[in-house]
């Protein structure tokens, strides 16, 4: 699944340590790239929208410049509410933490059976600032 592949990339990119740990979080922006740069708050990962409906992972995708309206947004709001949730919550607590504190997040994609997502967050130790990786499966569909 190319979209997953490109998503992935995308994700890397806005949640790489770097980035959220800018002293200019979050008015930062990299490299004069206007067209791709869009700063993740905690509030995108709240668990409701501001109707009461529940947050999907498409509209923040949207809202993040990680997926393209349409097709890609459709990928991300097809995985199970749970595994929405579980992406949410480490991403939204992550934000939480103060800048400088927050750790990098790299995500991976590879095709699978069902959908599944395992996260691992090592915190920090001396020569590393800690870091959270996500790793997510998808259904391959050719």
């Amino acid at each position: 699944m190319p979209q997953m592949q490109v998503m992935v990339e995308r994700a890397n990119y806005v949640f790489a340590s770097d980035q959220l740990n800018h002293p200019g979080f979050p008015d930062i922006n990299v490299h004069d790239k206007k067209l791709f740069w869009v700063k993740p708050d905690p509030a995108h990962f709240d668990e409701f929208d501001s109707k009461g409906d529940p947050r999907k992972l498409g509209a923040i995708g949207v809202d993040l410049k990680i997926a393209s309206p349409g097709v890609e947004e459709a990928l991300l709001n097809g995985f199970p509410a749970g595994v929405q949730t579980a992406i949410r919550a480490v991403l939204r607590r992550n934000l939480q933490r103060a800048v400088g504190q927050r750790y990098g997040v790299q995500f991976g994609w590879s095709p699978g059976y069902d959908y599944e997502v395992s996260i691992v967050e090592c915190p920090p130790v001396q020569g590393s600032m800690g870091g959270i990786t996500i790793l997510i499966r998808t259904p391959y569909k050719g």
